[in-house]
This record gives structure tokens, C-alpha cells and sequence, in this order.
């Protein structure tokens, strides 16, 4: 049975894309080919209609059971596999569902200034024409709406920010602020087994579609030892059990 053993979890538009690519290089990891699977996200097909651009993306989940085994068939004896699905921190049923079947299973959970993080996913969607409201702020009003009428969660900016409401999901009361002297088995080092102090730095239209070429808008960190280094966004890396 072919499962991974930990998971980069957190908000999107926070550069989990880019840890995603930094870890894939690690010689000690195995990264899933398709860097955001969504399996754990529900317990059988994902739902076929939402907001603008929805059911594409519903298509695009791997729900089924033996199709997300294949995704780590090829990883290599002794590799620690992994996969990035940055919606496992939004939805408890999700960490439910992997505390039942990988109950060792590691979170890396990756966050950015929320406020950052919502204007960049109202960016992304209205850029890609799906987002009819051309102003953030109105934009954020309309969530509350969209969410009733069942748009995926991609379109709640605001509530996909709410880390610390989503954080307690994974430690309950024994939750604690990161700190960035975490002892290596808490952090990505811890995960990935040994330090490695090479630079990485995404490859603009390749490991993030919106990175300028001369890295003032990419995100920049150490594989895998200091992933929580980045330019442009407050991003924090944990690694943590996803306990009740």
C-alpha cells in the first residue's frame, strides 16, 4: 500500500507551490507528481457545480482511493513521500481522515499574512476572468453569499485566513505559536531527515506561474532546512502531527 507520510498543508497563495518544488528535490523525499491531489477532502466524489470555474477544479480531484495510491507507486525504497494539498488545514473532516488512515502522518503547514494571502487569491481568480468584482474589498463582501451558494472554498478569501481557527483543528488545547527555535524533529528538517543548506529559488512560470524573473515577487528559501524563509509573504513552516 502506497501512502505518503506527510503532507504540506496551510492556505494557499501562501507558496506551498514552491515548498512543494524544494522538497521534490530532496533526495530523501518523494513528492506526488500532481501537487495537489485533494483526497483527503472528501469521502467520495467531490461535488460537480459552484461558482465560476468550479466544476473544472472538482475534476481535477483524485478521489478515488486507488488512483491517489498510484501517485507514490514510483517513489524509491526508503524515500519519505509526501504530497501538497494546502486545503487539509481549512477542513477538519480532512485531518480526520488523516489521522484514520496515516495516523503518523506530519503536517508542514505553511501561512502568510492574511491580508496578503486574500488579496493575492482575489488576484489570482480575477486575473483568470472568474472573479466578476474588479475591487478586493467588495469582492471580500460578496463571501458570505458565494459560500451559500456553494462556491468552493477558493473563493472564501477572508475564512481561508483564519489560521488560528483552522491550526486548533490539528493540536487542540496543545496548540502553541510556532517559534522558530522548534527543535528539528517539529521542523521541515525534522521531516526530511538530514540539513541541506542549498538555495532554492522557484523558476518563474514553473514552479510559481506568478514569480517575476527577478525573484521580487517569488518566494525564497533554503531546501528543506529554512523553507520558512520568503520575500513578499509571512510564511511560517511546522511540521506537526495532525492530532485531535
Amino acid at each position: 500500500m502506497a501512502l505518503p507520510g506527510f503532507f504540506v498543508a496551510g492556505a494557499p497563495k501562501a507558496g506551498t507551490t514552491a515548498v512543494h518544488a524544494a522538497l521534490a528535490r530532496h533526495p530523501s523525499l518523494y513528492m506526488s507528481s500532481v501537487k495537489e491531489p485533494k483526497f483527503f477532502l472528501t469521502d467520495g466524489p467531490p461535488p460537480s457545480r459552484g461558482g465560476p470555474g468550479d466544476a473544472a477544479t472538482y475534476r481535477e480531484h483524485v478521489w478515488r482511493r486507488d488512483h491517489y495510491e498510484v501517485l507514490f507507486d514510483r517513489a524509491p525504497a526508503g524515500a519519505y513521500a509526501g504530497e501538497s494539498t494546502p486545503f487539509y488545514l481549512y477542513h477538519r473532516d480532512a485531518q480526520r481522515r488523516i489521522r484514520e488512515l496515516i495516523p503518523d502522518a506530519r503536517l508542514i503547514v505553511i501561512l502568510r499574512d492574511p491580508v496578503e494571502r486574500a488579496h493575492s487569491n482575489w488576484t489570482h481568480m480575477w486575473s483568470a476572468g472568474l472573479d466578476p468584482v474588479g475591487d478586493v474589498v467588495q469582492a471580500c463582501a460578496e463571501e458570505e453569499r458565494r459560500t451559500a451558494a456553494g462556491w468552493a472554498d477558493f473563493w472564501q478569501y477572508t475564512a481561508l485566513g483564519r489560521y488560528g481557527e483552522h491550526h486548533r483543528g490539528t493540536q487542540g488545547e496543545r496548540n502553541r505559536p510556532p517559534s522558530r527555535n522548534a527543535p528539528p524533529s517539529r521542523t521541515v528538517e525534522g521531516v526530511a531527515g538530514q540539513h541541506h543548506s542549498q538555495r532554492y529559488r522557484p523558476r518563474p512560470g514553473r514552479d510559481n506561474p506568478f514569480a517575476r524573473a527577478d525573484g521580487a515577487a517569488g518566494q525564497s528559501a533554503q531546501a528543506p532546512a529554512d523553507l520558512g524563509a520568503a520575500q513578499g509573504a509571512d510564511t511560517c513552516v511546522r511540521a506537526r502531527h495532525p492530532a485531535a
